[in-house]
């Protein structure tokens, strides 16, 4: 008995503890469900936490909540930090950007094979969690031991493939692109002009016609 009160009081704690942060952070949505419904706003972030787990977990609307927890709250940080004057925030939420958009590469090309993991919907929610919750700073331990030394490593290679690249669509757009276009510009406009020309020419074949 004496665990259950504990842990009672801790949930207690917890949830006052919370309450008192949003309320600091006077979230309009928040009070709206508080003055109609009389119950806290950390219910209210309570209940949309469950619903959304929910989701998750059968797997029904899943990877749309996941995506939208890991897009959202990150944007709405990265906003704020892009109008603070400090850079520290920047440099954070710039990290965590990249760790990002690596790991839905990573998911595009996996896709097929990760569709069968159990739970993986549950599984990446959390590591999106964990990559930008400022309480793990997982994006930039990623970062650090992963990302910065590959492409320190390969920093080269990498250049070379991307000049190779701009010089293969450099020439494209020379030898391709632009010829194609302003072929496709010619002939429009000559169709255009014999459209023109032809609806110009009617009224002249009706006139004669009338005067036969």
């Amino acid at each position: 008995m004496e665990q259950v009160d504990k842990f009672k009081s801790d949930a207690m704690n917890w949830i006052d503890h919370m309450e008192s942060n949003l309320i600091k952070r006077e979230i309009q949505i928040l009070r709206l469900f508080t003055q109609k419904t009389g119950l806290k706003q950390t219910h209210a972030v309570l209940i949309a936490a469950f619903f959304c787990f929910s989701f998750i977990l059968t797997g029904f609307g899943g990877k749309a909540v996941t995506n939208c927890i890991g897009f959202f709250y990150p944007t709405l940080k990265s906003f704020n930090a892009v109008k603070s004057k400090g850079t520290a925030d920047d440099s954070y939420w710039l990290t965590y950007w990249i760790v990002f958009g690596l790991f839905q590469v990573l998911e595009a090309f996996g896709d097929l094979f990760l569709f069968w993991v159990p739970f993986y919907q549950f599984v990446k929610c959390c590591c999106l969690i964990w990559l930008f919750a400022p309480q793990t700073n997982g994006a930039q331990v990623v970062f650090k031991h992963f990302v910065a030394p590959f492409v320190q490593t390969h920093q080269g290679s990498i250049d070379s493939t991307i000049k190779a690249a701009k010089t293969f669509g450099d020439q494209m757009q020379r030898e391709v692109v632009k010829p194609v276009s302003q072929h496709v510009a010619k002939k429009v406009s000559e169709a255009a002009f014999d459209a023109i020309t032809s609806q110009l020419r009617k009224p002249e074949s009706v006139v004669e016609g009338d005067s036969n």
